[in-house]
């Protein structure tokens, strides 16, 4: 058993890698990954500096990367690898989560569940911090459950650096401090206190960058379908309005009834019908109210600031709650009678997440910067003017330019000139185009890549 549990775990774990590996350097840089590799540049000091100044999230993941860069250089490939090596652990401490939570059968398909999930295998491929928010999270967890069982202070210790790692990584790491405490406060008092000195240098600059991303966020207003379909997407990516809508739909139906099996304990009754009656419901109260709070909390809370005007219910940062979910539908398999229910409900939500592999690996979804860069650097001398829409995407540009010089520069120096070159990121500048036309200007398209046309104006 130990030999076939073993054997199991390093199959899992190495198809995570090879799936998170595979086309890794596919997609071009894109503009949240060039501000990765902006602010990892330079030494320590000059990249806290730089974050400080320009992004809102701490600076954890970005220090790790200034090291990782400047030993394997800023490739595409190299600076993606952390993201694919740091999800690929995560399966492993999933593994032990649910072994540790549950029993063997739980962590199989807990693991299993996210080793495919195109969810992940996206947020693997990118050189952003999210890869590292859903390690962490998931070892704090770990660490947590650790506490409670050995309350020793060596665990105390350890969960207190996870913890400050966590928080260093991403607020959203709050979230599940927050779930910690509401189950067992008094057992984690030393802990949080350390965690709160640790973390207290980085406090002024967390209220500052609030109040940055306040007046910056992209992220749009979300709607109550989108409440609902986020326990789609951190399960398999999948959507309401996409394709295969039985398979999603039966997903969704699938979640409602973990949900409801989990929190409300008059239906444990009815669900003896489809339900294994071990005695596993009472013994595993605790360990579910945690995976429901580490779920749930993450969720309701950032999608009900939004509502209130602090635009934060991002998926990405959700990841923080994935491998809650995952291990609960897990947990769920492991209770139904049917065991070929429990199958096919398997494959039902891996196979929603297997039919999105051509998209993910095959097709471009993300601006085309590696080609429209190497148009521009061939073709434009530096005496040139270069606009870039949206401006906040001249880090991938400059990524791409590598040690040959561009001369960037706003829209409005650019119309004092005769002419100038325009890169239209994802082609919708109509408006600016014409008042370009009405300035006198005529526009000439060069060339068309994947969400990018580069166009000379003149007059």
């Amino acid at each position: 058993m130990f030999i076939k549990e073993h054997a199991f775990i390093i199959s899992v774990t190495t198809l995570s890698l090879a799936l998170r590996l595979f086309n890794l350097d596919f997609q071009s840089i894109w503009m949240d990954e060039g501000f990765s590799i902006y602010f990892s540049n330079g030494s320590v000091v000059e990249s806290l500096r730089k974050i400080m100044a320009m992004d809102v999230h701490p600076p954890l993941y970005y220090l790790l990367l200034n090291f990782w860069t400047s030993t394997f250089g800023t490739s595409d490939f190299s600076i993606r690898l952390p993201g694919a090596l740091l999800s690929t652990l995560t399966i492993p401490l999933v593994w032990c989560l649910g072994k540790k939570m549950f029993n063997v059968a739980t962590a199989r398909y807990a693991v299993i569940l996210a080793t495919v999930s195109t969810y992940s295998i996206q947020l693997a491929q990118e050189a952003r911090p999210y890869a590292l928010l859903g390690l962490l999270s998931t070892a704090s967890m770990l660490a947590y459950v650790n506490v409670l069982d050995r309350k020793n202070w060596t665990s105390v210790a350890l969960l207190s650096i996870v913890n400050s790692a966590l928080l260093y990584t991403n607020y959203f790491g709050i979230f599940v401090l927050i779930a910690q405490a509401l189950l067992s406060f008094r057992h984690l008092l030393v802990s949080n206190l350390v965690t709160l000195i640790i973390f207290s240098p980085w406090v002024v600059q967390s209220l500052s960058n609030l109040q940055r991303f306040q007046h910056e966020s992209h992220v749009k207003m979300p709607m109550i379908s989108d409440f609902f379909e986020i326990f789609l997407v951190l399960l398999s990516k999948g959507k309401l309005d996409q394709a295969l809508p039985i398979i999603n739909a039966g997903a969704m139906v699938f979640l409602s009834i973990v949900f409801v099996l989990l929190v409300v304990p008059k239906l444990h009754t009815a669900s003896d019908y489809f339900c294994a009656t071990t005695g596993a419901a009472s013994r595993n109260s605790n360990e579910r109210a945690l995976l429901v709070l580490w779920l749930m909390i993450p969720v309701v809370v950032s999608w009900v600031v939004s509502q209130l005007g602090l635009r934060v219910f991002h998926a990405k940062s959700l990841i923080v709650a994935a491998p809650a979910l995952w291990i609960l539908v897990g947990y769920l398999l492991t209770r139904l009678k049917f065991r070929k229910l429990a199958v096919v409900l398997l494959v039902t939500i891996t196979l929603n997440s297997v039919v999105q592999y051509p998209r993910k690996y095959l097709r471009p979804h993300r601006p085309d910067f590696r080609s429209a860069t190497e148009f521009i650097v061939e073709r434009v001398g530096f005496s040139e003017k270069i606009v870039i829409d949206p401006g906040f995407a001249w880090p991938a540009v400059l990524h791409y330019a590598k040690n040959n010089p561009i001369n960037l520069t706003s829209l409005e120096e650019a119309t004092q000139h005769s002419e100038f070159w325009f890169m239209d990121v994802n082609k919708h500048q109509t408006t600016q185009f014409q008042k370009l036309r009405q300035l006198g200007y005529r526009g000439i398209k060069q060339a068309e890549f994947w969400k990018i046309n580069v166009w000379q104006w003149h007059r």
